[in-house]
């Protein structure tokens, strides 16, 4: 990992953990009552996640972990309560926080502008499929390609094998660093920032000639776009060809 990367996560972690602390030391002076003192926090930690154009899940996030947090401290909760949500959490997400690839899901319009983009009769590789929504578009706008997905997750391995059953498309549960990408002629991500640089050096060791990258949201340090499509969000789809 370069400087760059080290900076941009400390910067990340400390900006996060500003809107919180910051938060709570603004509504701790709120005495009237409990409850209005932990809404007020929950609300504040919203509202400046907002103000800083975080993404939705994030606004989510600062404004559930106020409220989470009093719960708990409501409540007696047994340990091995924790335990079965630590569990729940690695069904679902596997190592990907590890391997700084966590389940992310791309929405509705990032699909249209994919399928508009990809040629006719591509084999179409979608690099950790999450829940497979890409794939089941693609299915029903674009007929004319072949399609697969890989979660190493196994609760989204699960729900996508079972959603594409009866379906063309074929899904693996099988780390996207594992899969040869010389068998696709478009590979599409959505990891995080991280990984994006080796996300590179095997596209450009695995790849045919003419084949495609697409990324959304993340794109590659040093190695610009060959096109950039934007969805209704003003989110960026980046495209290379190899």
């Amino acid at each position: 990992m370069n400087v760059k990367n080290v900076t941009q996560r400390i910067l990340f972690i400390v900006l996060h953990l500003g809107i919180q602390l910051f938060s709570f030391w603004i509504t701790r002076y709120i005495t009237i009552n409990t409850y209005l003192q932990v809404f007020s926090y929950a609300a504040l930690s919203a509202l400046i996640a907002t103000l800083l154009h975080r993404a939705w899940w994030w606004i989510a996030l600062h404004g559930s972990l106020p409220l989470l947090g009093y719960l708990l401290l409501s409540f007696d909760i047994p340990s091995y309560v924790y335990l079965i949500l630590f569990l729940i959490l690695i069904i679902f997400f596997g190592t990907g926080s590890l391997r700084r690839a966590p389940l992310f899901l791309s929405g509705h319009s990032a699909w249209e502008k994919v399928a508009e983009f990809i040629p006719t009769e591509a084999h179409v590789l979608d690099a950790g499929c999450g829940f497979a929504g890409l794939l089941h578009y693609l299915f029903m706008h674009r007929p004319d390609l072949k399609l697969a997905g890989s979660d190493l997750a196994w609760m989204p391995y699960l729900i996508s094998y079972f959603r594409s059953y009866n379906t063309s498309i074929q899904i693996y549960h099988k780390d996207l660093w594992q899969l040869n990408w010389a068998n696709y002629d478009v590979i599409f991500v959505f990891l995080s920032p991280d990984p994006m640089q080796k996300v590179w050096e095997k596209f450009q060791a695995e790849m045919k000639p003419e084949s495609w990258l697409i990324s959304y949201h993340f794109s590659i340090d040093n190695h610009p776009p060959s096109f950039t499509m934007m969805t209704k969000e003003n989110h960026s789809i980046y495209c290379w060809k190899r």
